[in-house]
């Protein structure tokens, strides 16, 4: 019975160990009691290896005995308490675990002693069963933490990083033991009366919601560039602000490929005709240390609508499409290449498989229709594209108290945007050169630097003009790189001097945070856009790596707290162990631009995305213009990813002139006082 190969085991370890115990250093005693989990180890050096050697050899037996141990101990104990529970056994064990091992055993200590006149070698792994269930509790706040995150990112349109969090907490979760039940607040209509699930639940939920809402709608080829065509991507009819997705065309795998604000590509292989693909929406990210073990050893969750199967090519329809065998049974009697079927070769009519499938699909109709809160879902023609990407590049900006300028001059304007797009498309750089400044000419040679840049549209380009700040907006681009196959797709704004020569181009803020910003009613206009510009500069020149301009927005006494991910590997016996700490540093400016410097100098991109951004208008004495800004920020480079948390304190006093006091990053909230912000720092 398992019940007593449970007892068996326990006693030949508890012998094991006194057959040899008075020989150990006495101060591993405390190690062998009922606090811990543990495994010693002893042996005579036979064939007289280096004592290193045989010392190493010991750790990874010990390591490996206690690996061994937990899952042992794990599986029955776990049954020893269900018997409890059904009555049938007195017997409870409260340290009982399910948890992944390998996620578990970096937190191991481990000691060994060598007797050198009896040439024999000692060993000792432990683990605190106390300072495990601290591990666990922290863990479990960290899943719930991942889930705020996930739920934020969702209500903002930025799936990528809601899937991201919810699938981490989902496969986190799976390393908890069981006993340990970790829930999350669920919605209801009575918020008097909260409810709460469990996280397994919820995560898987909220991934699968997400997925059957998404729709890709082909927009048809790029005008700019026929082997990129375009799609609109919604979820419950509400355009994407972001998501991670490759494709298969039947001859191969993309590389990663974005949706940006509710644009997303595919390329085309030169003379072929491809008329559907394969989308698979990226789920599993890489993350920190623990993740990626808890990756490795929790088997991957496969979620099936992640992948949209054929997903047709063809202009104005939508993919997936909520059908049947109903509607195909309606369209085989109505259209008339299907008269004349041979038996068998069409679909069979058959009226209770009709009824049955109206039904299954009114209940898929009323499912979607739940969730499209905002823009209805038309059968026949889906939403509108055009309306739709308009307003998700352009929100807000219509509340602009604006001062458009000239007719002639906004039309002059905008043709000068276009001929830079001609020349981007022609790569005759020069030719358009008098039409910036010298700043934003240098701006620009960066831009189409960052890497194979491509005009995807120029239909909706808008001319936002606030006091002597104009700025049109936005032109999708993609980028594409020479040493990975990573696709970058960003919204270009071009903003102008007085002069109306563009003076600067930035990768534009993600709609969500700009009509934060834009709803602030008590701000000015003016305040706010200069917030904007500020924002959209400096994830831009990090991505151009514009030291010069990150120099120039640092006051020079700022108080700069930099997290920095160390990453450490050191072998126990045949047993590798990679783990990841964070640093955290106070750097003088000029440390901090060195760092910086050193760090552009190994990629070959960078790409900045932020989310959940608070804004907070703030004052100090004499200065009314300072802001205190929170923001999710998720680094992407071609070598080294992390998502934090940024916190910027901003002097605006002299808008074209922000100077930074206060940056500090963080990959997770503090479990004592969160996240730094006006109120803790």
């Amino acid at each position: 019975m398992r019940f007593k190969r449970f007892l068996t085991l326990l006693t030949l370890l508890f012998v094991s160990v006194g057959a040899f115990s008075q020989n150990m250093p006495p101060e591993w005693q405390k190690f062998t009691r009922e606090g811990y989990y543990f495994s010693v180890r002893q042996e005579t050096n036979k064939k007289k290896v280096k004592e290193n050697e045989f010392l190493d050899y010991l750790l990874g037996m010990v390591r490996a005995d206690l690996a061994k141990q937990i899952k042992i101990t794990v599986r029955d104990e776990a049954s020893l308490e269900k018997k409890s529970e059904d009555g049938h056994t007195s017997i409870a064990y409260s340290a009982s675990s399910n948890f992944s091992t390998d996620v578990t055993l970096r937190f191991v200590e481990t000691r060994t002693y060598y007797d050198k006149k009896k040439k024999e070698g000692y060993a000792i792994a432990w683990l605190s069963k106390a300072e495990l269930q601290r591990i666990y509790n922290e863990r479990s706040a960290r899943i719930v933490s991942m889930l705020d995150a996930s739920a934020r990112a969702e209500q903002e349109g930025k799936l990528d990083v809601a899937l991201k969090y919810a699938y981490w907490a989902l496969v986190l979760n799976a390393t908890l033991p069981e006993t340990m039940t970790t829930v999350w607040p669920k919605a209801t209509a009575d918020e008097s009366q909260p409810e709460s699930e469990p996280v397994s639940l919820c995560a898987r939920e909220r991934i699968e919601n997400i997925l059957s809402g998404l729709q890709f709608l082909y927009l048809g080829p790029s005008e700019e560039n026929p082997l990129l065509g375009r799609f609109q991507v919604t979820c419950y009819g509400k355009p994407v602000t972001s998501l991670d997705y490759t494709y298969n065309d039947g001859i191969g795998l993309s590389g990663d490929m974005q949706v940006r604000n509710g644009t997303g590509l595919v390329e085309f292989r030169s003379g072929m005709d491809v008329r559907q693909v394969d989308i698979n929406v990226k789920l599993a990210y890489a993350g920190d240390a623990e993740m990626k073990l808890a990756m490795a050893e929790v088997a991957a969750v496969n979620f099936a609508k992640a992948c949209i199967a054929g997903v047709a090519l063809i202009p104005g329809v939508i993919t997936p499409i909520i059908t049947s065998i109903a509607n195909l049974i309606k369209s085989s009697k109505n259209h008339p290449d299907t008269e004349g079927e041979a038996e068998g070769e069409g679909v069979v009519d058959d009226p209770e498989a009709e009824a049955a499938a109206e039904i299954d699909q009114a209940t898929d109709q009323a499912t979607y229709q739940a969730n499209a809160n905002l823009y209805p879902y038309d059968e026949d023609t889906g939403p509108n594209q055009i309306e739709l990407l308009s307003q998700t590049v352009h929100e807000g900006f219509e509340n602009l108290d604006d001062e458009p300028g000239s007719v002639d001059g906004d039309a002059k304007l905008l043709e000068n945007v276009g001929l830079v797009l001609d020349a981007i498309g022609t790569k005759k750089y020069s030719s358009v050169r008098k039409y910036f400044t010298a700043n934003g000419y240098s701006v620009f040679t960066k831009l189409i630097r960052y890497g194979n840049a491509r005009v995807v549209d120029r239909s909706g380009l808008q001319l936002v003009t606030e006091g002597d700040i104009r700025t049109c907006r936005s032109v999708p681009m993609v980028f594409s790189f020479k040493t990975n196959d990573h696709h970058i797709l960003e919204h270009v704004a071009f903003w102008f001097d007085a002069k109306g020569k563009i003076d600067n181009l930035t990768f534009a803020l993600e709609s969500d945070t700009i009509s934060g910003i834009l709803s602030k009613s008590q701000w000015s206009d003016g305040a706010k856009m200069a917030l904007i510009s500020f924002l959209e500069n400096y994830r831009t020149a990090f991505a151009l790596t514009r030291l010069d301009y990150i120099s120039s927005i640092f006051s020079d006494d700022a108080l700069i707290i930099v997290g920095r991910v160390v990453k450490k590997t050191r072998m126990e016996g045949d047993i590798r162990l990679d783990q990841e700490d964070i640093e955290y540093n106070k750097l003088t400016k000029e440390s901090y631009l060195k760092r910086l410097k050193s760090s552009f100098a190994s990629k070959e991109y960078i790409n900045l995305q932020f989310a959940n951004a608070e804004i907070y208008r703030l004052t100090r004495g004499a200065r009314e213009n300072l802001y205190g800004i929170q923001l999710k920020q998720d680094y992407f480079s071609s070598n080294y990813n992390d998502s934090g948390y940024l916190y910027l304190l901003v002097d605006m006093e002299d808008s074209t002139r922000p100077l930074i006091y206060i940056r500090t990053w963080q990959p997770e909230p503090d479990p004592e006082f969160g996240l730094y912000g006006p109120g803790n720092i």
